[in-house]
């Protein structure tokens, strides 16, 4: 028997237990993971993961936040709200991507993934009160298209960021 035992149960999968006759190919069971191996193979060679280059992804993840911020140049508060909703959804793209990627290249380099996570929030979070700081003296200073100014230029090099990085070779 190749099955999971559990407490003294036997558990097969739903293969295992149609082939020996204990269950109808019809019944719904919860598919093991010999069941579900051929369909994460083709997930996993065929699924989201993989269209597009991790660099492309990064890349229009920060064109889509610029054109958040160019729309919210437009001065009717349609576009200001809608342009706020574009940058903000590209900036959670960028986030997950940049935090993933961190993970990604301390697993390529055989460091802990939950220093490197860390430093990278930590980083995140320095950053965020710099600039913040730094946005509330563009507005003191331009008024709104000067926090536009900011916002467009450290997009426009988080984008020249986006598009240096190497690609993490995966083991």
């Amino acid at each position: 028997m190749n099955g999971i035992v559990v407490n003294g149960d036997a558990f097969l999968s739903q293969s295992q237990e149609a082939e020996r006759g204990d269950l109808p190919r019809s019944a719904k069971v919860p598919p093991s993971s010999d069941d579900v191996e051929p369909m994460n193979r083709y997930r996993s060679q065929e699924g989201f993961r993989h269209r597009g280059s991790d660099r492309t992804r990064r890349l229009a993840a920060c064109v889509l936040a610029l054109a958040g911020v160019a729309l919210m140049s437009v001065d009717a508060l349609v576009f200001v709200v809608g342009g706020l909703s574009v940058l903000v959804i590209g900036f959670f793209i960028i986030h997950g991507l940049a935090s993933g990627w961190v993970t990604a290249r301390a697993r390529a380099a055989g460091i802990s993934t939950g220093q490197a996570a860390s430093f990278y929030l930590v980083s995140f979070y320095i950053g965020s009160s710099m600039f913040g700081n730094l946005g509330s003296t563009a507005w003191s200073h331009a008024g709104w298209p000067g926090v536009l100014a900011l916002a467009g230029s450290l997009l426009t090099v988080a984008s020249m960021l986006a598009w240096g990085l190497r690609r993490t070779s995966r083991r």
